[in-house]
């Protein structure tokens, strides 16, 4: 999926009415790099190469997928705050874990499950746009992540990830299909490279947890709200992770399309205990 192009139309016919007027805000820190890139300097390729680069040479890039580690994530999502905050875009975070992984390392080898890590994540890239953040769950300098000053224990799993998604609610990545698409760019992509899992298992599957940040909400909370709603973006869609991946497990993974999200409830002031979805393609 590259810019908005299998977006829905309704989407696409909001983003030709807004123009750059999405993406601007992203130009506060992606700086001459993006202004190059708007103007045709740069490929989508070289691009994307001189991100690397730069976050590479900071010690944010996780060594096995290429996409950004915890240091990473942490950077960029206090970004994404930044900018949904000061120029009122919502953005979605998104947790995905591989299911039964531990069966592959088990039952066929841990070279299977590095290359099950590695199909997950061209899957996930594949099936985002070029200026949304993937992130790998798996690689950190520290083992700790944070967001504006609050520091939280992260578990560090090979084949776990998180995508931040620029522009949308979950209510719209619902809408548009984007959970599901990633969710079946990840089961093709193991698939049909690692063919021990398709000899063994028929084929691979994961799981995702939705949680958005909305700065319409964010204003109307009372200071102390604003640092929780803030802080506790990524373990909630780790919580709607979690639920899903029971509920999968439970229903011995016939419920595939399931996904787990997250949502503030506007009357309590506060967020809601995570509930499932059933993902669908896009309109």
């Amino acid at each position: 999926m590259e810019e908005l192009s299998d977006f829905s139309a309704s989407q696409k016919e909001t983003e030709n009415r807004r123009g750059d007027e999405t993406l601007d805000p992203i130009k506060t820190y992606l700086g001459d790099l993006f202004t190059d890139y708007k103007a045709g300097l740069l490929s989508d390729e070289e691009y994307i190469q001189e991100q690397v680069k730069h976050a590479r040479a900071q010690g944010m890039i996780d060594k096995r997928t290429g996409f950004y580690n915890l240091e990473g994530l942490q950077e960029k999502l206090d970004e994404a705050l930044e900018i949904s905050i000061n120029h009122n875009i919502p953005f979605t975070v998104a947790y995905i874990d591989g299911d039964k992984f531990k069966s592959i390392n088990d039952e066929i080898s841990h070279e299977a499950g590095n290359e099950a890590i590695a199909a997950m994540a061209i899957g996930i890239k594949n099936a985002t746009r070029s200026y949304d953040v993937q992130a790998a769950m798996g690689e950190s300098q520290n083992g700790k992540i944070g967001f504006n000053g609050t520091v939280e224990e992260a578990r560090p799993h090979g084949d776990e990830f998180v995508v931040v998604l620029y522009g949308i609610t979950v209510e719209q990545a619902m809408q548009y299909g984007i959970g599901l698409r990633i969710l079946n760019g990840i089961s093709n992509s193991v698939t049909n490279k690692v063919t021990s899992i398709k000899d063994k298992f028929g084929g691979f599957t994961a799981s995702a947890g939705f949680a958005d940040f909305i700065p319409e909400i964010y204003r109307e909370l009372s200071p102390e709200d604003k640092k929780g709603y803030k802080s506790s973006l990524l373990n909630r869609a780790d919580e709607a992770l979690k639920v899903v991946k029971k509920s999968k497990k439970e229903k011995n993974y016939q419920n595939r399309n399931d996904i787990g999200v997250s949502f503030f409830d506007r009357q309590t002031r506060r967020v809601q205990p995570a509930v499932l979805r059933e993902l669908k393609q896009a309109d």
